[in-house]
């Protein structure tokens, strides 16, 4: 299979001890694989939903089915699964270098897997400028690979305005959103023409505003949310692309999303002023999920996926 030329199976064997645990007790509809603050067990019945393959058929409710000539499966007070939502920024700058948006995608993979593994439901969305659109929901190991698919086949390309594209998006029920971006201003503004001539101080200011506004928005919409940051190793430490040169040698640098080009030297200054507004806005950006009762997780493309997992044990976000 195609996606095995990506996606290290063995990896994600040793991912079988691992489960999603929800950020928030849920507000509605799903709620996971914990038990239930309201009064019942796990042989009180609940509600039913529609069937997905890799459901367990000993579920079914086959007196719905003689009403309705639809499959669906009984749940019950302390056993519904969680709905977990994949959200990628889709941009072109998450796909340079290539290493980037493999990371992602594997990334991508990792959390699908756990969330399946657990009896979870999951879907993905590809956030793009033009042509958004979500996988169907997935449920059970046997739909993994079909998953891994829609990952592999999807295209970065474009300009991505995350908080234009969530603010349109609608979920059934409460759930837990990972939203997958490398959050470099000045994707998060509506019209990144805004930025110009801004101080690095208004930049940071709108960053939070603007953050603080999609996790609220995401909360509204009864969803927890965890905050993926995914860089590439040049874009963490972008003097590695100057060592051999003299520091008086003129650079052409082109954005990979709006074409537009500009010429710098890469003096110490420079880069040094470079790692201040990262570091500003990585903080910034750490500062407004704490705010919002989010969580955050920072990753560079070129390192394994176990690391992400240690950060993401030692917080909580999975077990």
């Amino acid at each position: 299979m195609a996606s095995e030329k990506l996606f290290d199976t063995s990896f994600f064997h040793r991912l079988a001890r691992l489960s999603l645990s929800a950020r928030i007790h849920p507000l509605s509809g799903f709620s996971g694989h914990y038990k239930s603050k309201r009064k019942g067990n796990s042989i009180e019945f609940s509600d039913i939903r529609e069937y997905l393959p890799g459901d367990d058929i000993r579920r079914i409710d086959w007196n719905a089915y003689a009403r309705t000539e639809k499959l669906f499966v009984k749940l019950y007070m302390d056993e519904r699964d969680m709905h977990y939502h994949i959200l990628i920024d889709m941009s072109r700058s998450m796909d340079i270098p290539k290493e980037k948006s493999n990371h992602t995608r594997l990334i991508a993979a990792m959390l699908a897997w756990l969330a399946l593994k657990n009896g979870d439901r999951i879907d993905i969305t590809f956030l793009k400028e033009q042509g958004s659109y979500t996988t169907k929901t997935y449920s059970g190991t046997a739909c993994f690979y079909h998953l891994l698919t829609e990952l592999e086949q999807a295209e970065f390309s474009g300009i991505c305005h995350i908080k234009e594209k969530i603010h349109s998006l609608s979920f059934h029920g409460s759930g837990t959103v990972f939203l997958l971006s490398d959050f470099l201003y000045p994707w998060i503004h509506t019209k990144t023409e805004e930025t110009t001539n801004h101080s690095l101080a208004e930049i940071t200011e709108n960053a939070h505003k603007d953050m603080a506004y999609i996790l609220r928005m995401l909360r509204n919409k009864k969803q927890s949310s965890v905050l993926i940051q995914i860089v590439s190793r040049q874009e963490e430490s972008p003097e590695i692309l100057f060592t051999q040169t003299s520091s008086e040698q003129l650079f052409t640098l082109t954005d990979s999303e709006t074409g537009k080009e500009i010429k710098i030297t890469p003096s110490k200054e420079l880069l040094k002023n470079y790692h201040m507004t990262k570091t500003m806005l990585e903080n910034q950006l750490y500062a407004t999920t704490i705010q919002c009762q989010s969580s955050y997780l920072k990753t560079i493309s070129d390192e394994p996926l176990e690391k992400l997992l240690e950060s993401g044990l030692k917080k909580g976000i999975w077990k």
